[in-house]
C-alpha cells in the first residue's frame, strides 16, 4: 500500500544525519509492505501543537530554512521511495498572501525554487529516483488559485534580472516544480475543479499531487437558517488550525467575502442570510453532513473524473519509465479537533471508511 508521510524540519533534519534510522525504517515498511509516495512538507514545525494557525505557512519560500526542509526530506525520499515512482513532496504556497507581498519578495521565492529544481535534479542523477515539489494553493496565500500559479510560472522562468530561463533550465524546473490541487481548497474558493486543472496543465505545469479532501458547506436561504447555520459552525470553530471561509451571496451579484478564520466570519455582520459558505475544514470523506451543514464531497468527482482524461494525466510526457501520473491522497488531518472525535483505537477503521467510500455511491445529503 502507498502512504504520505510527514516529518518536521527537526525530525527530517535527524534523519538525515542518522543514516542508520533510515535505514531501519526502509527495513519496517518494508516488512510492513508500505511504500512512501509522498511527503507533506507544507507543515515544517509541529504541526500537532495547541495552536499552529498562520504559523503552519512559515518558513515561506524566501527564507532558507524552508528550501533546507525541503531538501532534507528529497534526500529521504530518495531513500525510501519506490524506483518506479516518482515521490511527490508538497510544500507551502509560497507564505501567507495577505496583504499581497511585494515584487520583491515573489523574486526571492522564485529564486530559492529554481534553486530547489536544480538540487533535485543533481539527486535524480545520482540517485535514479525522481522527486517533484508540488506547490499546494491555499485560501489566503500567496498561491490561492489556479490563477495565481499561472502568474508564477511566468516568474518562474526568468532569473532574478528578468532574463529567461535557457530551454533545458525551464524544462527541469517544470520538471521537479509541480502542483499538489487540494480539492477542498478549490472548492472554499468557488474554483470549477475540471476548469481549475485545465487552466493549470494549459499554462504549462505539471500535476504532481491530488489531495482528495472535503469542505464544509452551508446554503441557508432565511435568516432563521442563517442563524442555525452559524451555531452549527460554531461547534468547528477549535483553536489549533486556521479555517479560512468564503460566503457568496446567493443575489446575482456573486459578492464574495473573504475570512481569515472561521470565527472572524461567524461575527460579521454584513453578510446577506442567502449565501453560500464554504469553510477549510477538512471534514471525513465518509461523512454526509453535519446537521445543517453539508459538505463539498461532491466536488470530488468531478475533478478525478478530470485528471483521468486527456492531456491532464500525461501532460507533459516523459521518456523513463517512472510513471508519470499524479499522486492521489486522501488527506484528512482534523479527526483530533472534530465536535465529536473519533476514538483513536478506531482511527484506522475510519481512515479506511474514508478511501472504501470513494469506489461506492453515496445518498444525496438532504438540503434546505
Amino acid at each position: 500500500m502507498e502512504v504520505g508521510v510527514w516529518l518536521s524540519a527537526p525530525a527530517a533534519r535527524y534523519a538525515v544525519e542518522h543514516p542508520g534510522e533510515v535505514e531501519r525504517f526502509a527495513e519496517w515498511l518494508q516488512s510492513e509492505r508500505l511504500t512512501i509516495a509522498s511527503f507533506n512538507g507544507f507543515p515544517a514545525g509541529d504541526f500537532h501543537a495547541q495552536r499552529v494557525k498562520h504559523g503552519v505557512y512559515r518558513p515561506d519560500w524566501t527564507q532558507p530554512e524552508r528550501l533546507a526542509y525541503s531538501l532534507d526530506l528529497a534526500w529521504l525520499a530518495a531513500r525510501l521511495g519506490d524506483p518506479i515512482r516518482a515521490v511527490s513532496i508538497s510544500t507551502v504556497p509560497l507564505g501567507w498572501g495577505r496583504p499581497r507581498p511585494p515584487a520583491s519578495w515573489w523574486t526571492a521565492c522564485a529564486v530559492n525554487l529554481r534553486r530547489a529544481a536544480r538540487e533535485l535534479a543533481r539527486i535524480e542523477a545520482e540517485t535514479g529516483r525522481w522527486i517533484h515539489l508540488d506547490l499546494e494553493p491555499e485560501p489566503g496565500c500567496a498561491l490561492t488559485t489556479s490563477h495565481d500559479l499561472v502568474a508564477l510560472l511566468g516568474e518562474l522562468m526568468v532569473d532574478q534580472h528578468g532574463v529567461p530561463l535557457e530551454t533545458h533550465e525551464q524544462t527541469l524546473v517544470k520538471r521537479h516544480v509541480r502542483v499538489c490541487h487540494d480539492i477542498c481548497h478549490a472548492a472554499v474558493m468557488f474554483e470549477d475543479q475540471a476548469e481549475a486543472l485545465g487552466r493549470i496543465t494549459a499554462a504549462g505545469w505539471s500535476l504532481g499531487k491530488i489531495q482528495v479532501s472535503a469542505a464544509l458547506a452551508a446554503s441557508p436561504r432565511s435568516h432563521q437558517q442563517r442563524h442555525v447555520v452559524v451555531e452549527a459552525l460554531s461547534r468547528f470553530a477549535e483553536p489549533r488550525y486556521l479555517h479560512q471561509t468564503v460566503v457568496r451571496a446567493r443575489d446575482g451579484s456573486n459578492h464574495e467575502w473573504f475570512f481569515d478564520d472561521l470565527p472572524d466570519a461567524l461575527n460579521a455582520s454584513a453578510i446577506p442570510d442567502q449565501a453560500d459558505w464554504r469553510v477549510h475544514f477538512h471534514v471525513p470523506l465518509d461523512s454526509d453532513g453535519f446537521g445543517p451543514l453539508g459538505t463539498t464531497f461532491d466536488q470530488i468527482a468531478p475533478c478525478l473524473n478530470a485528471i483521468a482524461a486527456e492531456p491532464l494525466a500525461t501532460a507533459p510526457s516523459h521518456a523513463d519509465a517512472i510513471d508519470p501520473r499524479p499522486i492521489v491522497e486522501v488527506e484528512t488531518y482534523t479527526w483530533s479537533v472534530l465536535p465529536e472525535p473519533p476514538d483513536p483505537e478506531r482511527l484506522a477503521e475510519r481512515i479506511a471508511r474514508e478511501i472504501i467510500c470513494l469506489n461506492q455511491p453515496r445518498p444525496t445529503p438532504m438540503r434546505w
